[in-house]
């Protein structure tokens, strides 16, 4: 009975992480049309933001990195990226230029780019 209840176990255990390794493949994005969106976090501040569409909505992205060539408002191109579980919280200018808390976005991790 111990080898049945064991095997069991371990199967169950085994289809749980094939689970979670496929839903990990839903983080990525392959030929994900995109468009800069310039986000003014205070005096001399600036976040450059991805615009695009997941699931039929427009969401907005912050990437880890953007090559300066991609740092133009509304410049549009076609990546391949990966979502990442962190979000980023934005801020914006306040009285006085203190920073205010704004909305927080999901990071994405560009792989490559296409203009």
């Amino acid at each position: 009975m111990r080898p049945l209840l064991l095997f069991s176990l371990l199967m169950s255990l085994f289809t749980s992480c094939n689970t979670s390794s496929t839903a990990q493949s839903a983080t990525e994005l392959k030929d994900q049309p995109g468009k800069i969106v310039v986000h003014h976090c205070g005096r001399g501040c600036t976040n450059y933001l991805i615009e695009t569409q997941i699931a039929g909505k427009t969401v907005r992205l912050f990437p880890e990195q953007l090559a300066d060539n991609l740092q133009e408002e509304d410049k549009t191109f076609t990546f391949n990226g990966v979502l990442l579980a962190e979000y980023e919280q934005l801020v914006k200018p306040g009285a006085d230029d203190r920073s205010l808390p704004d909305e927080k976005v999901q990071k994405v991790r560009i792989i490559s780019v296409k203009e």
